[in-house]
């Protein structure tokens, strides 16, 4: 039996199956569009009563033009603290010299993804992987499935792919093979 699937889609077939071991929503949604991750990241800014234009430091009309630019550069800061699995101590040393408020933004916006059922792309990865290393019984269901496991282009693997692979295998995985191809890609065998 082969089973093969991208790194995103073998994380996303272990929340739909285990995610509410963690506290998931059973009817998990997942933000894969920017416009709709950036509706989830103002909403959280407006339920924490914050004003949006002083916050992303608009004073009239022709800077409005500048506020898709900074909630972009958020979004992306969000995605880089979730691909290098950063910790809240991290987060803090990385980006508060630019903005002491990061990590509480940060977490207001996770917030407002759970609160509406649902997760963004970039946390499949590190929800997949807590599943892994905090339900050990989950992992060990797919380590007695799946014997060997193949990784397409591990070379370009984040921190967060390399992590869930990590956990994925543990010590019972009789092999790991590496191979390089151009779509990063889980090849388990039985």
């Amino acid at each position: 039996r082969c089973w093969i699937g991208t790194i995103h889609s073998v994380a996303q077939r272990v929340l739909e199956q285990y995610g509410h071991t963690i506290g998931l929503p059973s009817e998990l949604h997942i933000y894969e569009r920017d416009q709709d991750r950036k509706t989830v990241f103002l909403q959280s800014l407006r339920d924490n009563g914050t004003d949006i234009d002083a916050f992303l430091n608009i004073s009239d009309d022709r800077e409005k033009k500048e506020r898709e630019k900074i909630i972009t550069q958020y979004m992306t800061q969000f995605s880089v603290v979730k691909r290098e699995l950063l910790s809240e101590d991290e987060i803090r040393k990385k980006y508060e010299s630019h903005d002491e408020r990061f990590f509480e933004i940060y977490q207001a916006y996770q917030e407002a993804l759970l609160k509406s059922g649902g997760i963004d792309f970039d946390d499949i990865l590190v929800y997949g992987n807590r599943i892994l290393l905090e339900q050990q019984w989950c992992a060990q269901i797919y380590r007695a499935k799946y014997k060997h496991l193949c990784v397409d282009e591990a070379q370009d693997l984040n921190k967060a792919q390399y992590e869930f692979v990590k956990s994925l295998c543990g010590d019972q995985i009789k092999s790991v093979l590496m191979v390089g191809d151009p779509n990063q890609m889980i090849y388990g065998f039985n």
